[in-house]
């Protein structure tokens, strides 16, 4: 499952990157630059963080945590859950939409699928991919 960590992670990075490009109403001009992973190392957990930014959805009922990235002094929080199938992450996306969550871009293969939501000053940029689940949840205000 380590071999997944690279891939999932550029996906996620992609996806942080396109959110700017998303033509969303209400996006300000002083964006904040593209986010840049490199040379940050995962920190793997095996419980669901409590944090601010993990208080603005719902705990997954499936899946187990893998690791997070804690960028929230850049306002963004990225959590991967691992053993979670398609359909059970895409039951979740639907979960959060009822939460009411609003698509804002989404894009799916055979492959992987990746949504965007937000709800307020929050945005989630979500993507999955054979077992592995990727979240990054940004704050708006938070940096």
């Amino acid at each position: 499952m380590k071999y997944l960590i690279k891939p999932l992670t550029a996906v996620l990075v992609l996806l942080c990157i396109f959110s700017g490009c998303s033509g969303a109403a209400g996006l300000s001009e002083a964006a904040p630059p593209a986010w840049d992973l490199a040379g940050t190392e995962p920190t793997y957990v095996t419980a669901w963080p409590e944090n601010e930014y993990t208080a603005q959805v719902t705990k997954p009922v499936c899946g187990e945590m893998d690791y997070i990235y804690d960028c929230s002094e850049d306002g963004r929080y990225a959590l991967f859950l691992k053993n979670i199938t398609r359909d059970e992450a895409a039951a979740y996306v639907r979960q959060l939409e009822e939460k009411g969550y609003a698509q804002t871009a989404a894009a799916e293969n055979k492959t992987a699928v990746g949504t965007m939501l937000k709800r307020g000053g929050t945005t989630l940029s979500i993507s999955y991919s054979g077992e592995v689940f990727a979240m990054l949840i940004t704050l708006e205000g938070s940096r």
